[in-house]
């Protein structure tokens, strides 16, 4: 049992996906700092990333922003193909929009972050763990896989969220769970389960 609203488990391996799990991966949902990698994703490389990616500021986010960019997010999100999400800001901010995505669709932007060095980058700097970052799920020793990178976010519109690429038996593995009330303990079940 998880608390999150929208859940979904995906396998990549040999260029084919397999869903393990889900749960209304297609409801579309406030992504909250989620966002984030959108917005690392359509810019050049910063010496903001860090504070956006590990400490999710939306001070960093909206610095590394230009006028164009939010038009960039919704552009690079047309062309990889995800049909169940929309940028209105470039830091998840429930305010103007808010932003919103579908599980399904996340999963789907990890595996695509994977395949480039800029989204490598992007998916490495949110992997980095300090005392101020907010993704615990990088240290919880429940999770039995080795972590490429992931994201967090909080709103009140949107819970909590989260999502994690992980490697598995020479596999790529999406894990987002979106709408939680305990983003983190959701995970970890997701994890596990997925490992048994």
């Amino acid at each position: 049992v998880i608390t999150a609203s929208s859940s979904i488990v995906v396998q990549f391996k040999n260029g084919e996906e397999t869903i393990l799990f889900s749960k209304n991966p297609d409801m579309e949902l406030p992504l909250a700092s989620i966002t984030k990698l959108f917005t690392a994703y359509v810019s050049t490389s910063s010496d903001l990333f860090y504070p956006m990616l590990v400490e999710s500021s939306n001070e960093a986010a909206e610095k590394v922003a230009s006028k164009n960019t939010v038009a960039m997010m919704n552009g690079f999100a047309k062309e990889i193909g995800l049909t169940h999400t929309m940028f209105f800001n470039p830091s998840g901010k429930d305010a103007p929009g808010p932003n919103f995505s579908s599980a399904k669709d996340i999963a789907h932007l990890m595996y695509e972050l994977y395949q480039t060095e800029h989204g490598k980058e992007i998916l490495m700097i949110g992997r980095a763990f300090t005392p101020t970052a907010t993704n615990k799920s990088l240290v919880d020793p429940r999770i039995p896989f080795k972590i490429i990178g992931g994201k967090t976010g909080e709103t009140p519109k949107a819970g909590q969220t989260l999502t994690l690429l992980v490697e598995a038996d020479n596999s790529l593995i999406a894990l987002v769970v979106l709408g939680s009330k305990n983003r983190f303990e959701d995970m970890a079940k997701l994890a596990q389960w997925t490992n048994e």
